[in-house]
């Protein structure tokens, strides 16, 4: 048969998935993978008009398993990572299906760093050896890649021979279009932070010990935690933060609420990926990594970004 299967494991990636042009039947393949992800499977099965069918799994390995069993049933894979030895072995039993990834933030536009540690250096052995590269869509199994910024993956990642696509519609646009995201929306009240001067900090997976010198030069601003969907709730006591946001809400819809209402914003981050669709002049942005190699990553990665935005922009005025 001619269907598509998505893998889905975060809210972001859905967005992202939804926004791919594919004219054939669709499957989501929806992962317990982050907070409310169930009632979020409610939500997508309630507003559904995409997908012919919904499933649920515990993890990836299982929704793997269950097109691989019925992989006569699908033509085409989208998943947000094809990197690693473990999923190429799974893909050499879809071989018959045609893969694709799609964009997950600014990791898909970088080489994957690993370990010095002789597991990871081994690791990196056997997966060259298999025919892969170290990024998102480098698997020797994975036809093309879905991104919003294609001319900068291929500044960024020269040696890359896989084919490039483009999303349907630029991320804010899709973004306001998807009805079940409403879930996410209605936890967020405009009110608290209307006309106030506010600071948010998007976490890692742990809580930075930097963040509480930063709080304490922001003593008048309303400050705000949004967690990192695989950040553990204990993670966070011993902070003062004036609102602690869901961690399964994506920084993507929160900020712009923010941005809408708020006097000024400083968003606290560490290499965040939701500042790549976050490009208003309104935000101060503060990043407390402690990756020197990251952080130089993400510099040069944002101002690719940002050469591209102003050039678009730049463009469109000229065509206008």
């Amino acid at each position: 048969m001619n269907k598509s299967a998505y893998i889905i494991t975060t809210p972001l990636q859905y967005i992202n998935a939804t926004n791919i042009p594919d004219q054939s039947p669709k499957e989501c393949f929806l992962i317990k993978g982050f907070k409310n992800s169930e009632t979020f499977y409610n939500e997508i099965k309630k507003a559904n008009v995409f997908w012919e069918r919904i499933h649920y799994f515990q993890n990836k390995s299982e929704a793997l398993g269950y097109i691989i069993n019925n992989k006569k049933s699908y033509q085409k894979l989208f998943l947000d990572s094809d990197f690693g030895i473990r999923i190429t072995f799974s893909f050499f039993q879809l071989r018959s299906l045609i893969i694709y990834t799609y964009e997950e933030g600014y990791g898909s536009y970088r080489p994957i760093r690993k370990k010095d540690n002789f597991k990871d250096i081994i690791g990196r052995f056997v997966y060259s050896q298999l025919g892969c590269k170290n990024w998102i869509g480098g698997n020797r199994f994975t036809k093309g890649i879905y991104l919003y910024y294609p001319n900068v993956f291929r500044s960024l990642i020269e040696k890359n021979k896989k084919e490039l696509f483009s999303f349907n519609l630029p991320f804010s646009v899709h973004l306001n279009r998807l009805p079940e995201l409403s879930f996410f929306s209605e936890q967020i009240k405009p009110e608290l932070f209307s006309g106030k001067r506010v600071l948010v900090y998007l976490t890692s997976w742990t809580i930075n010990p930097k963040i509480s010198a930063v709080l304490n030069e922001y003593p008048d601003y309303l400050k705000i935690l949004k967690p990192h969907p695989h950040l553990k709730s204990k993670d966070v006591e011993g902070y003062k933060f004036d609102i602690v946001y869901d961690n399964s809400i994506p920084a993507e819809i929160l900020i712009p609420k923010i941005l809408h209402v708020a006097k000024k914003i400083v968003i606290v981050h560490e290499n965040s990926s939701a500042l790549i669709y976050l490009n208003s002049d309104q935000i101060t942005a503060i990043n407390i990594s402690n990756s020197t190699i990251g952080n130089h990553q993400y510099n040069t990665i944002m101002k690719q970004f940002k050469q591209h935005n102003e050039t678009f922009q730049l463009t469109s005025s000229i065509g206008s």
